[in-house]
């Protein structure tokens, strides 16, 4: 993992993916069904839960040579999908997500193992706040099919947040200095840890931001417990 990723808890890479590419994930995504559990719509914002699973073409398109090489550069090889979401938030949505760090993990059933806690279960899948060595293995890769800045909803966070661990919200002082706001081009892709403290605020353009958020691990979970998404990433092609 670069320096970059593990002392400021995030990155940018621009031109991950081209035109073409993109021109491709997109008419997948304009294809999608929209129905059933994991389809979710609230207001204008959608957004769709296990999404390599709901969409499964969608995953040689995502796992292109330049994705490849980047998570072996920054994250490191032996990762494994643990999670998928996509993420539609419209222009001029009022949808803002307060300052949080991202502390559960999905898996496929529930054990009593100690330091696991805080148990939920939605549409069949479990959610659980792990010990933070777990969530300390996953790193976070967000694909922006669309220009993403300031005025419609890019991620703020507080470089570094994730060197402390989990702190509650109401224990953590938010510096306006201190925040950075991460703007990410069309077919670009941040790379954040999920203790790292983050937010986005309400859209304030006409510019969509669609993100496929797509969290990764090498870690396997103690005692026969299981990620509930997992999957493998592919092997990088032959040159």
């Amino acid at each position: 993992m670069t320096d970059m990723l593990t002392d400021k808890g995030y990155m940018v890479a621009a031109g991950i993916y081209n035109g073409q590419e993109l021109e491709a994930i997109g008419r997948v995504v304009e294809g999608m069904q929209e129905s059933g559990p994991n389809y979710l719509r609230s207001g204008a914002l959608f957004a769709v839960r296990q999404f390599l699973n709901e969409v499964p073409q969608i995953g040689p398109l995502l796992f292109n040579p330049g994705l490849l090489r980047l998570i072996e550069r920054e994250i490191g090889q032996a990762q494994f999908v643990v999670r998928a979401v996509y993420f539609d938030k419209p222009p001029g949505s009022d949808w803002a997500v307060p300052w949080h760090q991202d502390m559960t993990i999905s898996v496929r059933e529930r054990k009593e193992i100690a330091g696991f806690h805080g148990w939920t279960r939605k549409e069949g899948q479990y959610s659980v706040c792990p010990p933070a060595v777990y969530m300390d293995a996953v790193s976070t890769i967000r694909i922006h099919l669309d220009d993403t800045d300031e005025t419609n909803g890019a991620l703020r966070v507080l470089p570094a947040s994730h060197r402390n661990g989990v702190v509650r919200t109401t224990e953590m002082q938010i510096v306006a200095d201190d925040v950075v706001t991460v703007c990410v081009p069309r077919g670009g892709v941040m790379l954040m840890k999920p203790l790292i403290y983050h937010a986005s605020d309400r859209s304030r353009s006409q510019k969509a931001r669609r993100v496929i958020h797509i969290e990764v691990s090498a870690m396997e979970l103690p005692h026969g417990m299981e990620w509930s998404e997992r999957q493998q990433i592919p092997d990088m092609p032959p040159l």
